[in-house]
């Protein structure tokens, strides 16, 4: 099972408004990935080494990698694909329209509107998500930062990048978000590397 390949992007195609084809190159190897489409400005800017977060999905006549930037993503694709009648295509839809943390927040409002507009999925179908993963969500992410209450971009992207930081450590993930919660809690500055020193010494005690 490939986790994630890092090495750097050699080629980007847009195949449509909801995949693209990356090209990239690791250890002189070249693999091609499916990616949400939303990613193809960013990383066709970028000249440097990348990760991605891979995802490999076989059939019978293929092998498909599907790739995506960071964990949380790669999880909402496989949360998806695990729901019957859902597929890559409508999968990486709901990646190319939304991220992971703004997904999880519509399950939890139950907010049809914002789910229609996502391509390929109608209003049963955005019944259905609500009915299958609003338990899930709520049940995974009761200890983490209620998402809902607070607006602020800025904070989110921080804390992605404070567990992205912890995940590689070794933290699991009810440690490191049981620390973003409390850091949350104590209204810790934030400012990543105050919220990493913060949650390394919460985590030590």
């Amino acid at each position: 099972m490939i986790g994630y390949l890092k090495g750097k992007i050699e080629d980007i195609e847009l195949i449509n408004n909801i995949v693209a084809l990356v090209t990239v190159e690791t250890a002189g190897i070249g693999f091609e990935i499916l990616a949400p489409a939303k990613l193809f400005n960013h990383w066709n800017l970028c000249k440097e080494e990348t990760i991605i977060y891979t995802q490999l999905i076989s059939r019978e006549t293929e092998q498909v990698i599907y790739g995506f930037s960071n964990r949380d993503d790669k999880a909402i694709f496989n949360n998806l694909l695990a729901l019957s009648g859902i597929g890559p295509k409508i999968a990486l839809a709901v990646l190319t329209s939304y991220d992971a943390n703004t997904f999880i927040e519509i399950i939890i409002a139950e907010d049809q509107n914002a789910l229609s507009k996502i391509p390929g999925i109608g209003k049963k179908n955005a019944t259905r998500l609500i009915l299958e993963l609003k338990p899930k969500f709520e049940q995974k992410y009761a200890n983490a930062i209620n998402l809902t209450d607070t607006k602020n971009d800025k904070l989110f992207t921080v804390y992605d990048q404070v567990y992205a930081v912890l995940k590689e450590i070794g933290y699991s993930n009810d440690e490191i978000k049981n620390s973003l919660a409390l850091a949350y809690n104590s209204k810790i500055a934030d400012s990543a590397e105050e919220l990493v020193n913060f949650c390394l010494r919460s985590l030590a005690n």
